[in-house]
């Protein structure tokens, strides 16, 4: 124990430092003596308590923001994912030959109904990087997958593809396909005929090809579904090859095994810058 000693001297002659000199126990261990004293339980344990009450704050606030950078990310994603689409359509119409063949096709596969829209002798029509000048018609499938959402892929068929497709053989679709676009709400083609002024929900090849193409869909998350509307230019139709090319390329293609069905599902447009 610390002994605190008070140290008093008069100067007079009948008192000396020695008798003046008495020691105190510490002040701080005197009752109600000094100015500093422990904390009690009460206090400390409502220190703690607002500790933690501060931190859960901390914890949720950075929380949210964390959240909120996510959603604000995914948001920006898909909304570029949505651009490059409307974009890829956008230039594939305008850019088709002039002997190019639109057709769109709906079929009911009884729970829903699946459609293709088809464009013949456009082998480069959504292509990525070029396409062999084998395809001979590009169709543009919208389907139900699992989930309930819609799946757009992109099939690219040879001349024999292309005539059993013609047939109506959907089920047996085959050839390369590139999957486009996946989890939608909605997708919807409409076609605008100009020679009547009307827009129609289905498009035969005989009627030529329309002067516009609307194309309405609504990714997941989505409030509203986005609208855009495609011209078509009517352009002179390109000189046709000699048929000894057409032959060269043709048994090329069969010959190289490539009818048979080749899945790329995991090459989807909303992997690619």
């Amino acid at each position: 124990m610390y002994m605190y000693c008070d140290y008093h001297w008069n100067g007079g002659p009948e008192s000396s430092p020695v008798t003046q000199f008495r020691p105190l126990l510490a002040k701080s261990m005197v009752p109600g003596c000094g100015s500093q004293r422990g904390a009690t339980l009460m206090e400390l344990t409502l220190a703690i308590a607002v500790m933690l009450i501060l931190s859960a704050g901390i914890f949720a606030i950075s929380g949210g923001a964390l959240e909120m950078t996510t959603e604000l990310n995914d948001y920006h994603d898909q909304e570029a994912i949505r651009n490059r689409f409307i974009e890829l359509c956008r230039i594939n119409f305008e850019d088709l030959p002039g002997n190019a063949q639109i057709e769109f096709l709906v079929l009911d596969r009884g729970k829903y109904y699946a459609t293709y829209l088809s464009i013949a002798n456009a082998p480069f029509a959504f292509s990525f990087g070029g396409a062999p000048p084998q395809v001979a018609r590009v169709v543009l499938s919208a389907e139900v997958e699992a989930g309930g959402y819609l799946r757009i892929r992109s099939h690219y068929l040879n001349q024999k593809q292309g005539e059993v497709f013609a047939e109506g053989e959907f089920e047996t679709l085959s050839g390369r396909s590139v999957v486009l676009l996946r989890r939608l709400r909605q997708f919807t083609w409409r076609f605008y005929d100009s020679s009547r002024g009307i827009w129609l929900e289905s498009w035969d090849s005989n009627l030529g090809n329309p002067s516009m193409v609307e194309l309405t869909f609504r990714m997941e998350g989505d409030l509203e579904p986005t609208r855009s509307v495609f011209w078509v230019p009517k352009k002179q139709a390109p000189a046709k090859p000699s048929s000894t090319s057409e032959n060269s390329v043709d048994e090329g293609f069969l010959d190289s095994g490539s009818t048979d069905p080749v899945d790329t599902s995991n090459s989807e447009l909303d992997s690619t810058s």
